[in-house]
């Protein structure tokens, strides 16, 4: 290696080195900032969905057991 190449070489690792670390941190903290943000929503998000199935079914639960309720009446009436 001759001699005269030596600046480039030192210029040209500091540069990629410099920019790579930017970006590493770049990346870094968009990859944060963006599980900060949506983890906790899709948790939210399906917790509020089961939430939803169970009342859902527990509505269902209800009219069944008032229909129900309702024929025993009528035979016990006629």
């Amino acid at each position: 290696m001759k001699l005269n190449h030596l600046p480039y070489l030192i210029l040209s690792l500091v540069a990629g080195l410099t920019v790579g670390i930017l970006l590493a941190l770049f990346v870094g903290v968009t990859a944060m900032l963006h599980s900060l943000i949506a983890f906790p929503m899709q948790v939210y998000r399906t917790s509020t969905a089961k939430l939803n199935q169970v009342e859902q079914i527990i509505a269902n639960e209800d009219m069944w057991e008032r229909h129900i309720r309702k024929m025993e009446e009528n035979k016990h009436n006629n």
